[in-house]
């Protein structure tokens, strides 16, 4: 049978102590678990977009999706970088 060896728990100050010059009035679990929330909700948005862009795709709704993409990068569609990514997704 595989048994795992876990490690000590480290607290805050511990933490901190290593680092003297990182002070902040958090708890390590607390900042720890709003980032995991945080990320987790980022990946779960992510993949529902995705979901949405593969329709588009499918439904060869090309011209939209460029503007899309560049508006949200902040380019133009002529832009070299939305163009060669436009190609890579075969969307040219």
């Amino acid at each position: 049978m595989l048994t795992v060896n876990k490690l000590p728990r480290r607290t805050a100050q511990q933490v901190t102590a290593r680092r003297p010059g990182i002070t902040t009035g958090f708890s390590t679990g607390s900042v720890l678990g709003t980032l995991y929330k945080s990320v987790f909700t980022v990946y779960r948005v992510a993949g529902a977009l995705e979901k949405y862009v593969q329709t588009l795709e499918k439904q060869r709704k090309f011209d939209f999706l460029k503007n899309l993409y560049a508006s949200v990068n902040g380019r133009t569609v002529d832009d070299a970088q939305m163009v060669e990514f436009f190609k890579m997704k075969f969307w040219m």
